[in-house]
């Protein structure tokens, strides 16, 4: 410990990048912590910001390969951003405790202010500078509450904590601060992408347009912090509230991107496209006779290597991944529901499927291979679900609730379980042998005889439901006409309500929306269906907040630390089927990217690809750098 205190900030930052293995231990060890200790996230009682009934966290690295996690937390009682802009615009007392809440866990100051600092026009204010020999606070021994009497101890922790916000939170700028700037845009606090700007607030507000709540900030230079985490974790760190109004759920959309963002830029990618395809070319210019199908897999594997070189994790990544961290923190478990399958199925069997969409594979049955740590299981969720057990228990599950609860595993894994529970009653006290060890089993079923698994497998409920995660094209909304509404409706029955063949869900002569209108959901799947539309809600939110900020007409900063430069380039690319050009008008390359992309079209031209090799290149390269189901690991 003594020797890490009198390196310099460029000696940790060699030593931890000539030790990757402890870095990441270390940063696996307190994260693990904080969500353990200050945040209780899988306690009884409450922690620092309250009940934390869910989190999930993406694991990324800097430039220099230093870890960093980006953490969301669900807190129990906490209402939607909706609903909570008509609780503050209509109860004062619930404002107010809102208000109180979000002063004492945000701050935007260094402890002990109690006003407004006021910069002097075109004067920012500087950082304080230590003193020769002073001590990094990020790396000093922070005061002990067990050593120091409780009241004097409230003195030393502000003090320590002034240290650190202004060690790791002030905000001074650099080129990385403008290095989105169109050109002849100047380099001035009103052009940061932080949107720390000079700007202060003496109270906190809520706008009266927008119902959006603005912090107070009494200190001009100062990035939001938490006393108490800033105090134990001694590092830079921001915070936010998802709170209320529009721009809450533009702050729920762009951090849902920013999680789930590919690590390879745009323009790399495309670069590497059109490098694999010359390649190829050269590879068969000379060949007389060309075998086509040898060409085009020749192409493929070129592209999937070329991507794939191109990703860049640094040491501390790759040891996070051995050691067990890992690249995302979660509190919940996730499944995946294969939503496009489901939907072509139904629409092939009222005859409403696109002819088009069978090329892409939508018209295949799909199969799952999982593995186990006791067994490999193939699974078709079609088949599994139309022909699940025909107990009561399994009848009335939807296919979300199926998705969410049915666990299938082999009757042999089963039995062996089984004899391993007979063998601990028979060396058990022969007084208890009538009274099986454990909580009593879950619900099982056996599949319906046309099953293939029937005799083999065997279907039991989950004690606690996974998340569900609908894989494939996004799902209708329901607020853009009826034609739309239609297929919406289609949507929330296949999924909501329990069937066996799609003719179970509505009348031929029926249309989706009046069967809708006619079904009666659980209260479990209506408040799903509830919060169907939020994504695209979110989205729509974003799209207004991008637009009023181009236009100067944005005075909340809640969204800046994420509206960086990383959201800006991906942020088009992550939610279009294809690049276009609203793509390169958020890439801070658009001039290389539009050429990259000519030449990229060029090659695929001129080239002798087939159409279908064309299409799983194009594929290629959306599936790996802009798919917004990307997560890793959820199942």
């Amino acid at each position: 410990m003594a020797e890490w205190k009198e390196m310099s900030k460029h000696q940790r930052a060699v030593f931890v990048a000539q030790h990757p293995t402890a870095a990441a231990m270390f940063f696996d060890e307190m994260i693990s912590k904080f969500l353990q200790i200050i945040v209780r996230a899988d306690a009884s009682g409450p922690g620092v910001f309250g009940f934390c009934e869910a989190y999930y966290g993406m694991v990324e690295a800097q430039g220099r390969g230093m870890l960093h996690c980006h953490l969301l937390l669900w807190l129990r009682g906490n209402p939607n951003p909706q609903l909570l802009r008509d609780r503050i615009t209509s109860d004062q007392r619930y404002r107010e405790d809102v208000i109180g809440w979000l002063e004492a866990n945000i701050k935007c100051e260094l402890p002990d202010m109690t006003v407004p600092l006021v910069e002097d026009a075109g004067q920012q204010t500087e950082r304080p500078r230590r003193q020769v020999g002073e001590l990094d606070p990020q790396v000093e021994e922070p005061p002990n509450i067990d050593e120091i009497p409780l009241d004097e101890f409230k003195d030393v922790f502000r003090s320590f904590v002034r240290d650190l916000a202004i060690a790791c939170n002030w905000h001074e700028h650099t080129d990385t601060c403008w290095k989105h700037l169109r050109p002849r845009e100047p380099k001035d606090d009103q052009h940061c992408r932080m949107h720390i700007n000079g700007s202060t607030r003496a109270l906190t507000e809520v706008d009266p347009e927008t119902q959006s709540i603005l912090l107070r900030r009494f200190h001009p230079r100062i990035n939001n912090f938490h006393d108490l985490v800033i105090f134990l974790l001694q590092c830079n760190m921001d915070i936010k509230y998802i709170g209320s109004g529009e721009a809450a759920k533009a702050l729920v959309f762009y951090v849902t991107d920013y999680i789930t963002k590919s690590n390879l830029a745009v323009h790399v990618g495309l670069d590497a496209i059109k490098y694999a395809i010359r390649q190829n070319e050269e590879r068969f210019l000379e060949t007389s006779s060309i075998d086509h199908r040898a060409k085009h897999k020749s192409a493929f594997v070129k592209s999937v290597n070329a991507l794939m070189a191109r990703q860049e994790l640094s040491h501390q990544q790759v040891m996070s991944y051995l050691i067990g961290g890992g690249d995302h923190y979660r509190s919940h478990t996730f499944t995946q529901l294969p939503w496009r399958h489901l939907d072509h199925y139904v629409r092939l069997n009222y005859d409403e499927a696109d002819a088009s969409a069978t090329g892409d594979g939508a018209d295949r049955d799909e199969v799952v291979i999982t593995v186990d740590k006791d067994e490999i299981t193939v699974q078709n969720f079609i088949l599994d679900y139309s022909l699940r057990s025909e107990d009561p228990t399994f009848e009335s599950l939807s296919a979300w609730q199926y998705a969410e609860l049915a666990h299938k595993f082999s009757l042999t894994r089963e039995l062996r379980r089984e004899e391993r529970n007979q063998a601990r009653q028979v060396n058990s006290d022969p007084q208890s042998r009538h009274h099986p060890l454990g909580r009593r089993p879950n619900e099982r079923g056996r599949f319906k005889t046309e099953h293939p698994q029937h005799g083999t497998h065997i279907v039991r409920l989950r004690s606690v439901p996974y998340v569900v995660v609908p894989i494939g094209s996004a799902i209708p909304r329901p607020d853009r006409g009826p034609e739309e509404r239609e297929e919406w409706c289609r949507a929330m029955l296949i999924l909501f309500k329990p069937w066996r063949q799609p003719s179970d869900l509505k009348d031929p002569h029926t249309s989706w929306s009046t069967a809708f209108d006619a079904t009666a959901f659980s209260g479990d799947c209506q408040r799903i269906m509830a919060n169907m539309n939020v994504e695209n809600e979110c989205k729509d939110a974003g799209e207004t907040y991008d637009e009023a900020r181009r236009e100067g007409r944005v005075t909340n900063p809640l969204l800046e630390s994420y509206r960086s430069g990383e959201i800006d380039d991906d942020f088009a690319a992550l939610h279009m089927a294809a690049l276009d050009d609203e793509t390169l008008q958020h890439s801070d390359n658009s001039g290389d990217m539009a050429h990259l992309l000519d030449e990229v079209d060029a090659l695929l031209h001129a080239t002798s690809l087939s159409d279908a090799s064309a299409n799983v290149v194009r594929a290629l390269d959306k599936a790996t750098m802009f798919d917004i189901s990307k997560s890793p690991n959820l199942a």
